[in-house]
């Protein structure tokens, strides 16, 4: 599990960016969705040499959805 947290300042606005590559491992779901119910948004990505990775990528969305983002 990789991540990243860098804060922003745009105008007069702080944000704080955080990244986390989880590269879709099993053992990292529960801590993906938990994150997931925060977020403000998420971005999915894939290997593209893998057709695994890509296949995934609908589960991931269908996560995503389940939480209903009102700021996205």
């Amino acid at each position: 599990l990789d991540s990243c947290i860098h804060t922003l300042l745009i105008g007069d606005r702080r944000f704080v960016l955080q990244l986390w590559d989880t590269a879709g491992q099993e053992r990292y779901h529960s801590i993906t969705k938990q994150v997931f119910r925060k977020a403000d948004g998420v971005v999915v990505m894939y290997d593209i040499t893998s057709a695994q990775s890509f296949t995934a990528v609908r589960y991931w969305l269908t996560c995503i959805q389940v939480r209903p983002f009102s700021a996205i």
